[in-house]
């Protein structure tokens, strides 16, 4: 009985921490990209919202595209590019002076994140890349070669990040604090399921960090100084993206496509990453402009 009990209470609690990351993702992550339009006019002045998102929708058509006509590049390309995206925004608050070796620590950092969800979860991930149809087979093939791309992308990272600290660029401090969080990165993934221990990393670490460094962007520069002022400039695309995914998802389940469900979440998620991926590397490349100036 005493079993049962706590059986059901685990189940329970499970349910419960899978929708407060479904919650979160639907509010603060797609927050996060929810001001790309007010981002973007930062070093274009000249647009407007109407052809912003016209932009944005051929943006994402484009990549939609890319799925139909080589769908296995077309995934390689959007874990980079979340790599890359997730590097950045987690060593913005650095004024790293070489460019070139900037991409690389971005990028192995991310994927280093990737990588390690991979690992963790490999078997698992393998089983769903298998059951589902029409998932790329580079999914399968990076997931069965997770270690040796985890070790490569950790010698780059350990690499680019000595060289940085040696040119007094990084402190020790800040490393041991990046090198703190990936292991509760790593803690997480060894501990929960894939959906619960990246959604944790992608609401805590990543979003709310982008945020933040949105809503400094909004007080140093755009004279928004209130909080409640960002979150009702953040409220617009964050409702249309919830309403836009839904509406998807209740269709696809509505017509019985329901084996297809992974595959078409992958090609919005990607598709909707690639231009906001882009436009936070010209936002935060211009912060770093702005700063070292």
């Amino acid at each position: 009985m005493l079993v049962q009990i706590l059986a059901s209470d685990n189940v329970q609690l499970n349910d419960f921490i899978q929708l407060s990351c479904l919650v979160g993702i639907l509010t603060l992550g797609l927050a996060h990209g929810a001001i790309d339009d007010i981002l973007y006019k930062k070093n274009n002045d000249s647009i407007n919202k109407t052809d912003f998102i016209l932009k944005y929708l051929v943006a994402i058509l484009s990549y939609f595209g890319l799925w139909i006509l080589v769908p296995n590049a077309a995934l390689i390309l959007f874990l980079l590019l979340s790599g890359y995206h997730f590097g950045q925004a987690q060593f913005a608050i650095y004024n790293f002076r070489s460019n070139k070796t900037n991409k690389l620590l971005n990028t192995s950092w991310g994927m280093m994140i990737i990588l390690l969800l991979f690992y963790f979860n490999k078997e698992l991930l393998l089983e769903s890349a298998s059951f589902f149809p029409a998932i790329p087979t580079s999914l399968s093939w990076m997931l069965l070669n997770s270690t040796s791309l985890l070790a490569i992308s950790c010698i780059v990272f350990c690499s680019v990040i000595l060289d940085k600290y040696f040119k007094k660029e990084i402190k020790g401090e800040a490393i041991l604090f990046e090198i703190f969080l990936i292991g509760l990165t790593t803690f997480s993934f060894k501990l929960f399921d894939p959906f619960i221990s990246f959604s944790l990393f992608f609401i805590i670490i990543h979003s709310i960090e982008t945020l933040t460094h949105e809503f400094d962007y909004f007080k140093t520069s755009l004279g928004i100084k209130k909080l409640r002022n960002f979150i009702k400039s953040l409220i617009p695309f964050t409702v249309i993206s919830v309403i836009g995914i839904g509406l998807i998802l209740t269709m696809m389940s509505y017509f019985g496509y329901y084996n297809y469900l992974p595959f078409v979440i992958l090609i919005l998620i990607s598709s909707i990453t690639a231009p906001h991926s882009f436009i936070m590397n010209e936002f935060y490349s211009s912060e770093l402009k702005s700063n070292s100036n």
